[in-house]
């Protein structure tokens, strides 16, 4: 059974990460990258459910909503990416190009999302595709702020990771 307090306690939890930037540590990024693909692999789950119930419909729409799915489904994976190379305490340049391609892909699944779920109710509205889109937004917005939260805390607290040992920096001679 889903509570109606999960948006306000992803929220307030969300809120928490991205408030109070200094007190974070990349363990608790780490902890926040996997809840978020939980998130993700949840909205997958519903979504491809979704999906296959509308195999009888028109080409496009079928086309459309695999195409989403598919967008939720690379989320999914690049936010469990992003999860473990925290967890592994990656050097700063690998985990910002990897918060870049997040935050990058999660805002082009949002706007594909938004458009797709616009273009459907202005044929057919309902309630509940209503409330999905709105969830959904809200979600994928929270995982952005939390995932520009962590660069920020990369460049407060000075975050460099382990040293590159396979390509260290040329020395200068002289």
């Amino acid at each position: 059974r889903v509570s109606l307090l999960v948006l306000p306690s992803m929220g307030i939890r969300h809120c928490k990460v991205l408030c109070n930037v200094e007190g974070q540590t990349l363990a608790s990024y780490a902890k926040n990258f996997r809840r978020n693909a939980v998130g993700d692999l949840i909205i997958v789950a519903i979504y491809a459910v979704e999906t296959s119930q509308t195999h009888g419909e028109s080409g496009i729409f079928y086309t459309g909503q695999v195409v989403i799915c598919a967008l939720f489904l690379l989320d999914f994976l690049l936010m469990g990416w992003l999860s473990h190379l925290a967890k592994e305490r990656r050097p700063a340049l690998e985990l910002k190009r990897a918060v870049n391609i997040s935050v990058a892909e999660c805002a082009v699944t949002l706007l594909v999302y938004i458009a797709w779920r616009a273009r459907v109710m202005a044929s057919i509205f309902n309630i509940v595709g209503l409330l999905t889109l709105v969830f959904i937004a809200f979600f994928k917005v929270l995982r952005v702020l939390s995932i520009w939260s962590f660069k920020r805390w990369m460049v407060v607290t000075g975050y460099e990771g382990p040293q590159d040992t396979l390509n260290p920096p040329e020395m200068a001679l002289g």
